[in-house]
């Protein structure tokens, strides 16, 4: 099944063509000498990759906080090659990335992108950013070439920074038995950058970073990352502004309570409980160092199978299974909470950005079924006052429909509940008047000559123009130049202004602001991007004609569904709120400039699914779906799935595929089908969705139902590569 993940890093990433490029050496100073390259296509930027921040985690330093490298392993190191990725879940289907070999667990390391002639004159110093990647706290890497800060580098005269950090099991296991032998309990992941935060501070200026002008920025769980640190004053020493894109500050994270029960589960499978082996409560440290990494991974590998999308109420744990923990020293509050108290680094400026489609991706996996089940669902979370909410994202189907698929509603809500309404927590009364809140919610889909290197439901995203998650980034940092991709003019003009707008805030702390641009005397002109100024705090969404379309469809809620979110927001770490009063001025918003012609004009890639495709193309539904019900009514008798549905879907699909569809697309091609079987106990079954692939199969997540709820589903989507 796709994975539902807070993005994290990004999916479109090919092989790069070979340039030419030459050595460039750096003194920095008592860490000792580090060689980075200087790439011909932009000759004013050097690079750096694979400088360690900290000491490997590694041995006696697993589950322990990351100390700060004070001495380069070697005299002169060489920084031309990107180092491993840290160690991360894998995950297969139509979601995220292929599985990325050659991780490490001796991966803090540090990508940096400098202008060169900061190295020409000692004293220039220019502003930082730095980007911390996304992925549920689970998987991602600052590695991919569409987040890469050479194009930033050049253009806006910025030290950009990327910064890999623990995830998963191995980044934010929490027990208390860590505390006294590394000086926390956990959220590692969240440490490690903080270290990295130090390392800047303390040697940025050796490629010419100014430490005292600092924006953290990230997407998805990396945009969740730079909230936490706004809320944690240790971390305040590091830097002055915030960039947080697509960050769902609106999940609730885990008390250390809620986090005992995986961790007790995790060191059950390692086999490494102090005390009773079955409470297994206390961590034995000694033998969790002893084991292998793919002991570790091996151990915690099928958390997300035995946790549903609303376990205890909440709608986090299968998005992000190891999340960070509410320990009292790291995190002291949901962050959510310390927004709306004020409780956050003064005098902070903050940009905060949402894309208007948000929850797309993640719609799959729980929007597709009977009506019922998005209604158990709504019912689940807001209890009594659920009518209300279904009112305002009702189910497009009849209540006793026996399929319906509800993901344009799942996809709107979901997008309110954990973006859109961060938005009006941020813009907090209790913080504005010594923060000022920058935010933006940005309707532009990616420029279509994107979707050659796309995958999967990503591919979608641009083939339908629909504003994805942490699309923004990918705009942001413009490596569609560097990777050769074609644009039209205005696709080049939207990448520039959008650079320019958020240049300007790492530069000065005000989008809107010109001093000190690069580009000399431009001036952000809001009025050609449609500034939007509401009185109320409203985010706008812009369409392609400049009018305003949407208020994140609270204009079209009765006051009866805000109380009820109002309600539901009570609950802690919950999202939604009350609209406020906001000051002028406070909102922006990207928009695409193209215009609908231009928009029609383009050319659509293929694809194909069982929505779009032709009706004389079309698959056989009704077979699939009989050999699901088959698979369930057998699953049912206690056979396993395994043994009985993957034979006999593949096959199934296999004949439709080689029938329907091997004329229309090139020989590549893979296929996802999305399958519900069902296990049974003493009083009711779950069903447990999988997306199979022709050639692996991803894990599963499961929705628990009352018996007699018999559920089946059968998308599949074609995907042909290229």
């Amino acid at each position: 099944m796709t994975p539902f993940c807070y993005l994290f890093s990004l999916v479109l990433g090919l092989p790069q063509p070979p340039r030419d490029t030459y050595p460039f050496e750096v003194s920095f100073g008592e860490l000792g000498r580090g060689v980075g390259l200087v790439d011909e296509q932009f000759p004013n930027v050097v690079e750096f990759h694979g400088i360690p921040y900290a000491y490997p985690p590694i041995g006696q330093k697993r589950f322990a906080v990351s100390e700060l490298m004070d001495s380069f392993p070697e005299e002169t190191m060489d920084f031309q090659k990107k180092a491993a990725i840290c160690i991360q879940s894998r995950f297969d289907g139509d979601f995220f990335i292929p599985w990325q070999p050659g991780a490490s667990e001796d991966c803090l390391f540090l990508s940096i992108w400098a202008p060169k002639d900061a190295f020409e004159n000692s004293a220039k110093k220019y502003p930082v950013q730095v980007f911390f990647h996304g992925g549920a706290f689970m998987i991602g890497t600052g590695n991919f070439p569409d987040t890469d800060g050479v194009v930033i580098a050049e253009r806006q005269k910025v030290v950009v920074v990327h910064v890999a950090y623990r995830l998963g099991v191995l980044g934010f296991a929490h027990n208390a038995e860590f505390l006294s032998d590394s000086g926390s309990s956990g959220n590692f992941g969240i440490l490690d950058q903080r270290v990295a935060l130090q390392w800047i501070n303390k040697n940025i200026h050796f490629v010419g970073g100014d430490r005292d002008e600092v924006t953290i920025s990230g997407c998805s769980a990396g945009g969740q990352s730079t909230l936490l640190h706004l809320t944690s004053s240790d971390s305040w020493a590091y830097f002055n502004k915030v960039i947080s894109f697509s960050g769902p500050i609106g999940l609730p994270y885990q008390t250390v309570e809620e986090s005992n029960s995986n961790n007790s589960w995790f060191l059950k499978r390692a086999g490494c409980c102090l005390d009773d082996a079955e409470t297994c409560a206390k961590a034995d440290i000694t033998c969790l160092r002893s084991l292998s990494v793919s002991e570790i991974q091996q151990a915690a590998s099928d958390l997300r199978h035995r946790l549903t999308p609303l376990q205890d109420g909440k709608f986090t744990p299968i998005a992000e299974p190891w999340p960070p923990v509410i320990d009292g020293d790291v995190l002291t509050d949901f962050p959510l909470l310390l927004l709306e108290r004020g409780e956050i680094r003064p005098n902070t400026p903050v940009v905060y950005g949402v894309m208007e489609k948000e929850g797309f991706v993640f719609a799959p996996d729980f929007a597709v079924g009977a009506p019922k089940r998005y209604r158990k669902m709504m019912e689940k979370i807001y209890g009594d006052s659920s009518d209300l909410i279904l009112s305002a994202y009702p189910p497009p189907c009849e209540h006793d429909a026996p399929i319906c698929d509800s993901s344009s509603q799942f996809a709107a809500w979901m997008t309110d509940y954990s973006w859109t309404c961060s938005f009006q927590a941020a813009m907090s009364p209790a913080i504005r008047p010594t923060n000022p809140i920058y935010g933006f919610l940005w309707n532009s889909p990616l420029p279509q000559t994107f979707n050659r290197t796309a995958m999967g439901i990503f591919r979608k995203c641009i083939n339908e123009e629909i504003p994805c998650h942490c699309w923004e980034t990918i705009t942001y940092f413009g490596n569609a130049i560097r990777r050769g991709l074609e644009l039209t003019r205005a696709e080049e003009n939207y990448i520039e202004k959008t650079q320019n707008y958020l240049g300007n805030f790492i530069r000065t702390g005000n989008p809107n602001d010109f001093t000190g641009n690069p580009n000399g005397s431009i001036r952000m002109d809001f009025e050609e991007l449609v500034n939007m100024r509401d009185s109320d705090g409203k985010m706008n969404i812009v369409g392609i004609n400049g009018q305003s379309t949407d208020h994140y469809r609270e204009s079209s809620m009765s006051e009866e569904v805000k109380e009820s979110f109002k309600a539901r927001a009570s609950r802690r770490g919950s999202m939604f709120q009350p609209k406020r009063d906001i000051p002028r001025d406070s909102t922006a918003v990207f928009s695409s400039i193209l215009s609908m012609q231009e928009q029609q004009k383009k050319n659509r890639p293929q694809y194909l699914n069982t929505y779009k495709m032709e009706p004389d193309k079309k698959m056989n539904m009704m077979k699939i779906k009989n050999s699901m019900q088959k698979c369930i009514e057998k699953c049912c008798e206690g056979q396993s799935f395994e043994e009985v549905c993957e034979r006999e879907l593949i096959r199934t699909i296999n004949n439709q595929l080689h029938n329907k569809v091997r004329d229309l697309v090139p020989d590549r091609y893979r296929f996802i089908v999305q399958v519900v079987v069902c296990e049974r106990n003493d009083n009711d079954f779950s069903i447990s969705s999988r997306t199979l692939m022709n050639n692996s199969h991803d894990s599963y997540t499961s929705v628990s139902y009352e018996k007699g709820d018999l559920v089946v589903v059968g998308i599949c989507h074609v995907i042909y590569l290229e």
